[in-house]
């Protein structure tokens, strides 16, 4: 990253934010861009805080050209961490100012928030929609704009988030892979507040946490062909085959 000139958008707060203040730290000169004011007033404070104020040059801005933008390119790598129909009005500002060689990494990374924070929602770490908003939002500045980490699935379209996500796994592996049950909420054409977790159903740290007789009576609970003479590796594997936590 030394010496390299990037462009980051979206960089009013959260992962956009974190990012120009971790590339400034590995030596890049960085323009972040962000539609919010009031983000970017925050952001500048932020990135004073963190000691990289001379690296990191933080404007409002809705566009790729013009203005700071356009006067600091061309840029070595592209940030743009927005949503896809954004990204397609904005696809030929970012082509014009970047240059033969130059990175673009292109969304993506709040789908993978997104899935991360359903799957804890999935596995019982976290105890409602609304809890899982919330964290993401007030903990790590999750956009707002989006309702939350996991309103953010219903934000893009329940159907199409499972598509991205297949998509993505796809070509980049199981990190992708998307839970039975929020694959059942999308083919029956439902919100991700309709989600509501199986009364009998524990979270995957409680099951790791059970001794043989306890789990054995779970599996049976469960319908799972389970015998206190069986290994508990293999009725553990079934437990949590059962409930897709593998």
């Amino acid at each position: 990253m030394q010496g390299r000139t990037l462009l980051i958008t979206a960089a009013g707060q959260g992962m956009g934010r974190a990012s120009a203040i971790a590339c400034a730290n590995l030596g890049a000169n960085v323009i972040a861009t962000d539609i919010d004011g009031v983000a970017v007033t925050t952001a500048k404070a932020n990135i004073r805080a963190n000691g990289v104020g001379a690296q990191v040059r933080a404007v409002e801005a809705s566009r790729a050209t013009g203005g700071a933008v356009a006067e600091n390119a061309p840029y070595d790598l592209v940030f743009a961490n927005i949503l896809a129909a954004p990204l397609k009005r904005l696809a030929p500002q970012i082509a014009a100012v970047t240059v033969g060689g130059s990175a673009i990494v292109l969304s993506g990374l709040l789908h993978r928030q997104a899935l991360e924070s359903y799957r804890c929602l999935d596995e019982g770490v976290l105890r409602s929609v609304t809890d899982g908003d919330l964290g993401s939002v007030l903990g790590w500045g999750f956009p707002i704009y989006t309702g939350g980490a996991l309103s953010y699935i219903d934000y893009v379209g329940i159907k199409t988030f499972v598509a991205d996500c297949d998509r993505f796994a796809h070509l980049y592996g199981a990190r992708w892979a998307v839970p039975a049950s929020l694959r059942d909420l999308a083919e029956a054409g439902k919100s991700i507040h309709d989600f509501k977790a199986t009364a009998d159903r524990k979270s995957k740290s409680e099951i790791m946490k059970m001794r043989e007789p306890e789990l054995v009576a779970y599996a049976n609970e469960l319908g799972i062909e389970a015998r206190k003479s069986d290994l508990k590796k293999e009725t553990l594997g079934k437990v949590l085959g059962k409930l897709n936590y593998v």
